[in-house]
């Protein structure tokens, strides 16, 4: 049981990272769409794990994934997308918006 919690911390955690990577490369002018794609895998890895829906760090982790790629959308003035990403945010976890 320790073991297999770890493991899915782990996964967690790299999906975190990797949201976090595509925001630092959105300040890197050059980088645009490799920072789209690290924050499009951290949301995919989060979403395709099993185990998420009963992971209470899984919420804050997908809510941090969509906010993320809301502000990318953002920065590309595409505000309908923008919009929707923080709509999705808004979705998992309303609370810290109140």
């Amino acid at each position: 049981m320790e073991v297999q919690s770890w493991h899915m911390h782990d996964v967690l955690l790299c999906a975190d990272t990797l949201a976090m990577k595509g925001l630092i490369l959105n300040c890197m002018d050059r980088k645009r769409e490799e920072a789209f794609e690290y924050v499009r895998r951290g949301l995919r890895n989060s979403l395709a794990s099993p185990n998420c829906k009963r992971l209470s760090n899984c919420i804050a982790i997908i809510l941090l994934g969509w906010h993320v790629y809301g502000v990318l959308w953002r920065a590309e003035r595409d505000y309908h997308r923008a919009v929707t990403c923080f709509k999705n945010a808004l979705k998992h976890e309303p609370v810290c918006f109140e």
